[in-house]
C-alpha cells in the first residue's frame, strides 16, 4: 500500500467517525428529548375523582383545587360519612378509604371500624342535612359545614342535633384530592372527633 493510498483511507474513515459520531449525538439527543416528552405527559396527566352530582364548574390543578370543588368533595365525603345505616356502613367505610390520605388512612380506619362496631350493635341510622352554611379556606383546603344529624335507631329518634363539621383535604402537585380528616368542630373551632 502506498503512503497517499493510506493517506486518502485514513482521511475517509476519520470523515466516516465524523459522521457516525454526529448522527449518534444526534439519536441520543433524540432519545433524551423523546424520554423527557414522555416523562412530561406521564406526570402532568390528571385524574381527578368528582362527586357523583356536580353542582358547579370547578378547576383543580399542581397543589391547588377551587373551592368549588372543595365545597363538592366535602359534601361527598359527609354524605358518606353521615348519611348511612347499619346496613350500608361497610360501603361508605371502603369508599372513603378509597378517599382518604396514606398517612391518615389507618387511623380514618380505626375510627370507621368503631363506628361501625357502635352502629351495628345499636342498629343506629344517621341522616345528615347540610345547610347552604360553608366556609371555605382554599389555602388550607379545608371546608366547614353546617347541618342537622339526626340519629335513629329503628324508627325512634335518638337525637336531633346542629353540628358544623369539618373536612380536611390534601391536594398533591398532580392535582390528586384525599381526605386527611373529617369531624365535628367544637365551639372553639377544634376538631372533636372523626365519627358521628
Amino acid at each position: 500500500m502506498t503512503p497517499e493510498l493510506a493517506q486518502t483511507r485514513e482521511r475517509k474513515l476519520r470523515a466516516d467517525l465524523g459522521y457516525h459520531r454526529i448522527v449518534t449525538a444526534l439519536l441520543a439527543a433524540l432519545n433524551l428529548g423523546l424520554f423527557g416528552g414522555f416523562f412530561f405527559l406521564v406526570f402532568n396527566q390528571k385524574t381527578v375523582i368528582t362527586p357523583a352530582q356536580l353542582h358547579r364548574p370547578f378547576a383543580v390543578g399542581a397543589a391547588y383545587a377551587s373551592p368549588e370543588y372543595l365545597v363538592d368533595m366535602s359534601y361527598l365525603v359527609l354524605d358518606l360519612l353521615l348519611n348511612t345505616d347499619f346496613s350500608r356502613i361497610e360501603y361508605s367505610k371502603a369508599s372513603l378509604l378509597k378517599l382518604a390520605d396514606p398517612e391518615s388512612g389507618a387511623r380514618m380506619r380505626q375510627v370507621l371500624d368503631d363506628a361501625i362496631r357502635r352502629m351495628k350493635r345499636e342498629e343506629l341510622t344517621t341522616i345528615w342535612r347540610p345547610e347552604k352554611t360553608v366556609e371555605v379556606n382554599e389555602r388550607a383546603h379545608t371546608v366547614v359545614v353546617s347541618g342537622a344529624l339526626r340519629t335513629l335507631s329503628g324508627s325512634r329518634v335518638v337525637s336531633d342535633t346542629t353540628r358544623r363539621m369539618q373536612v380536611r383535604f390534601r391536594v398533591d402537585l398532580s392535582g390528586r384530592l384525599t381526605v386527611r380528616e373529617a369531624g365535628e368542630l367544637g365551639a372553639d373551632g377544634a376538631l372533636l372527633a372523626t365519627n358521628p
